[in-house]
């Protein structure tokens, strides 16, 4: 029964599962298959989400796939295939990911063909005469074969023409393809052959593969602001090709805009190119990576740089940089009125607030042009959730903000993204501090005394039994003056609150889905 690989294959829980259950239901499904031929199956990964790590994790062995052709699946799968069967909850993360043991399984099955095949060629047997078949074809089955050679080297020969040097040179020239000798061959195929089977057996078999000798950081780096090379070797499937990439290879760019994401491509020679990434691909190549040039200069961001094994665990990595000290990704820019539509952030984009307001997620049942009536805590957990992301908690916004040049403010409001000098945190958050407030992740009760009575804070979607409650604002507004900074915070606003001064910004969890190497 074949395994099948598929890519970037996702989708989430459409109802919880107990431990024991081996039908799943799955919603807003995306590049799975619509069925699945007798006998294949194939892997996908479910993530508990206890903590907001998900570090309980399940994978499954899919053998049957339903599709209605509206994004919801029904799959029947066998439980604990890695991992313990748990329980999982209604709305949990269901992917399709390269495991550590299916990567261990595929390449021990590649050894093991590859032992076998060298088995048969080596046979005990010394040099290249290692089957009685083969013995008779040199001696091109003839059981007198010393007497046939000696006649005919007395005939062809002419001693006072060859020296002994000059037959030893043609000898050896009929070593190789062109001999015609089946010694120089194993079923029938030369070495270089028998090479690109193995390297066509690999791609049959990885059909996604991208491995670097070096796991522990991202493929690529800067040497200056406007040069990228490969940090390590990379090994990757390309269309039909396996391909290896030195490191220290360079990555051709275009001249840099300023503000603008770029994409990554790998052509099958070898060769790599970076593109503006809302461009079409170039012809035959694959996606490998992207970077950000940031707004104002137009220079490589370094903490923006992400490959297909380290990256934003959220569903585009674009507009998004990774900060050294928390660990975890944020986005560049503040949410603009189309992050529902795009889920990543951008520049000299208008930005979401009470009086310019996002359009909402599909994911939240927008069409495209509807917005919210408001910029509140709530908005912006719906806009972050969409595009797989979440607002930053209080610790976390302190280390991305960290590198501004604190108690400043802009004086204004500024409007769109952009760049704004001393606004700029080490990591590469624009406008991060003194611009606008941003909401934070932290949603507590006060201790305010008094009776709790239900309240309804939620905009039409359920009250909440409190006697107060409070969503936090970080970084202060435009006219914060003084007041603003990498710890600014006002934890005095309810989470339906929404003004002209308060936007947001998403994070997310960072993916290293090759840890080990």
């Amino acid at each position: 029964m074949p395994q099948i690989f598929i890519n970037n294959a996702r989708g989430v829980l459409a109802a919880s599962v107990p431990s024991g259950e081996t039908s799943l239901k799955l919603k807003n499904g995306v590049n799975l298959p619509s069925s699945l031929a007798d006998g294949d199956w194939f892997l996908m990964t479910l993530l508990n989400d206890a903590s907001r790590y998900g570090s309980n994790i399940e994978v499954v062995k899919v053998t049957a796939i339903t599709d209605d052709g509206g994004g919801n699946h029904s799959l029947t799968v066998d439980r604990g295939y890695e991992g313990d069967a748990i329980v999982h909850a209604g709305g949990e993360k269901v992917e399709a990911r390269l495991t550590a043991q299916t990567l261990r399984t595929l390449l021990s099955d590649a050894k093991a063909y590859a032992d076998a095949e060298i088995s048969r060629l080596v046979d005990s047997a010394p040099g290249a005469l290692d089957t009685l078949n083969e013995l008779s074809s040199a001696l091109n089955d003839d059981p007198d074969f010393a007497a046939s050679v000696t006649n005919t080297l007395a005939e062809k020969l002419d001693s006072s023409s060859y020296t002994a040097a000059d037959v030893l040179t043609k000898l050896l020239t009929v070593d190789g393809e062109g001999s015609g000798l089946s010694a120089d061959t194993l079923d029938g195929k030369h070495l270089a052959q028998l090479e690109q089977d193995y390297r066509d057996f690999s791609v049959a078999v990885t059909p996604t593969a991208f491995t670097k000798s070096d796991g522990s950081r991202a493929a690529w780096t800067a040497p200056t602001v406007s040069t990228l090379v490969t940090t390590s070797s990379l090994s990757l499937v390309v269309g039909p090709s396996l391909v290896t990439i030195a490191g220290g290879t360079d990555v051709a760019l275009p001249a840099l805009s300023p503000g603008t994401d770029y994409t990554i491509y790998a052509h099958a020679d070898g060769t790599l190119e970076a593109v503006d990434a809302d461009s079409a691909a170039p012809s035959d190549t694959r996606a490998v990576g992207g970077f950000h040039a940031s707004a104002g200069a137009g220079d490589i961001v370094t903490a923006s740089l992400w490959d297909l094994n380290w990256r934003p665990d959220a569903h585009s990595p674009r507009g998004m940089v990774r900060d050294p000290k928390s660990g975890i990704w944020a986005d560049i820019y503040l949410m603009d009125t189309q992050y529902g539509v795009n889920g990543y952030s951008r520049n000299g984009a208008q930005i979401a607030d009470d009086n310019d307001r996002p359009v909402t997620p599909d994911e939240y049942g927008g069409n495209g042009s509807d917005t919210y009536g408001s910029m509140s805590w709530w908005v912006a957990v719906d806009l972050a959730m969409a595009a797989g992301k979440r607002l930053p908690f209080y610790q976390e916004f302190t280390a991305l903000a960290y590198g501004v040049v604190e108690r400043q403010a802009v004086g204004s409001d500024p409007g769109t993204t952009q760049h704004q000098a001393g606004h700029r945190s080490a990591c590469g958050c624009e406008q991060i501090t003194g611009t606008l407030w941003q909401w934070g992740a932290d949603i507590n009760g006060t201790s305010a005394t008094g009776s709790s009575s239900w309240k309804e804070l939620t905009e039409g979607r359920g009250d909440i039994y409190t006697n107060s409650i409070r969503s936090p604002r970080f970084g202060a507004g435009w006219n914060g003056g003084s007041l603003a900074g990498s710890r600014a915070s006002d934890w005095n606003n309810r989470p339906d609150y929404s003004g002209g001064r308060i936007s947001a910004r998403g994070v997310c969890d960072h993916m290293n889905l090759q840890a080990e190497r």
